[in-house]
């Protein structure tokens, strides 16, 4: 009944297949194409596991990814210290106290599954009473410039040869405008309420703690390697300016880490930290001449201007032109040195007139003013010769408005020599 023939007998078509010639095996592909090849299912091989290859990419995931990474805290900070670098440079060889951090905290890795490495670092400085007097002076209602309070509020940053004059709360807006306020306020809390912690959220998930103990100051940073360390450079700006307002000589200020310290790796299942470090500072100051012997660089014009005071070397100014060397001044900060209530623009010099000095214009690039420092220039019976000798082509100043000044950036360099300048040429543009 039943015939078996066909299934005793061996496939033949699969016993030959190697023998067959390749235009056969095209032949045979080309015949099987089309037919219905099915595919067993078996949910329990991979199980929860969905089939998504027809699935398309949704543009709105993409855009959920770009979001993470743009509102990231890290994110945020590779922006803020790219447009701070553009506009800013370290006028001196030695690498910023930000570095000198980084490079004692334990390498961490980057990983899109977790979170940076959380380091605790806890910074250790000297306090006293006339330091915490100086940063009294810095609280809200004392911020103002005025004729009292103008030569101490002014803080100089820089270098000998190119300084920036700035009051504590303007440096740090300009330097670090993320944490650098709010590391001052806790400060400011701290002496408010000392014995006690004082504690505050700062931008990118970091914490910090900070508290007068009798003779130290103590602030512990938590968060991620790169917050923690401007926090540590923050910190020793703030404390090199404050120490240079309980100094009445010329001297220069470099901060140093004296010593850094790293515990053992915390377990695992700590949430708090995985790095715990501890820094101490010091503050060389080097007296730059006696008050007898000429000063060199700039600071023979700062005594001229703002008396003995103390530049603060290692941090970072605004960057400026070639050819501009100096002490960088606010408009304002000039009228209240000279006591003079505005700047007098004529069509061939600019001058602001003082009872006793006079600035002299010598030259701009832009928003950027170079002035020159002469005693003998109260009268206008003498001006700077370098000015006419150095220049290709008098400068018109007729088009110079004092909106212009007022928002500009004003560097102050010293005159070397004077010639009588030429009768006539003072004619007045604005009054």
């Amino acid at each position: 009944m039943f015939h078996h023939d066909e299934e005793d007998e061996p496939d033949r078509s699969q016993e030959h297949l190697g023998d067959m010639s390749l235009l056969d095996k095209m032949s045979m592909w080309n015949s099987k194409d089309g037919q219905d090849h099915t595919t067993h299912q078996n949910e329990d091989l991979f199980e929860g596991v969905k089939d998504d290859e027809e699935e398309s990419i949704d543009q709105s995931e993409l855009s959920a990814y770009h979001n993470i990474i743009v509102d990231s805290s890290a994110y945020k900070w590779f922006l803020a210290n790219l447009v701070n670098d553009s506009i800013l440079k370290l006028g001196t060889l030695q690498p910023r106290i930000r570095q000198r951090i980084l490079d004692e905290l334990p390498t961490g890795k980057i990983s899109k599954r977790r979170i940076p490495d959380i380091h605790e670092v806890s910074f250790e400085l000297e306090w006293d009473d006339a330091i915490e007097e100086s940063l009294r002076n810095e609280l809200p209602e004392q911020g103002k410039l005025s004729d009292l309070s103008f030569r101490p509020s002014i803080i100089l940053t820089g270098s000998p040869q190119e300084a920036q004059g700035l009051t504590i709360q303007q440096y740090l807006a300009q330097t670090w405008p993320e944490t650098g306020l709010q590391l001052l306020f806790s400060l400011q809390a701290a002496v408010i309420y000392h014995p006690h912690w004082h504690m505050v959220d700062l931008p990118g998930n970091t914490q910090l703690s900070t508290r007068i103990l009798s003779s130290r100051l103590l602030v512990t940073a938590t968060g991620p390697a790169y917050d923690v360390a401007d926090c540590g450079e923050i910190l020793t700006w703030i404390m090199s300016a404050l120490l240079s307002n309980t100094r009445n000589i010329s001297l220069y200020c470099l901060p140093r880490i004296t010593s850094f310290r790293i515990d053992d790796v915390a377990p695992s299942n700590s949430n708090l930290f995985k790095y715990k470090g501890y820094c101490n500072f010091d503050f060389d100051h080097t007296q730059t001449a006696t008050l007898d012997e000429p000063l060199p660089g700039i600071q023979s014009v700062i005594r001229d201007l703002l008396g003995e005071t103390t530049i603060i070397l290692g941090f970072p100014i605004r960057r400026r032109p070639e050819g501009y060397p100096g002490l960088e001044l606010s408009f304002d900060a000039l009228l209240l040195y000279l006591q003079a209530s505005k700047a007098e623009i004529f069509v061939l010099d600019v001058f602001i007139k003082g009872p006793k000095r006079v600035l002299k214009l010598f030259k701009h690039s832009g928003d950027v003013f170079l002035w020159r420092l002469d005693h003998s220039l109260a009268k206008y019976s003498s001006y700077c010769s370098a000015s006419r000798s150095e220049a290709t082509a008098l400068e018109d100043y007729s088009s110079l408005n004092h909106h212009a000044l007022e928002y500009g950036r004003h560097i102050l360099s010293k005159c070397e020599a004077n010639a009588a300048p030429a009768k006539g040429m003072y004619q007045a543009v604005l009054t």
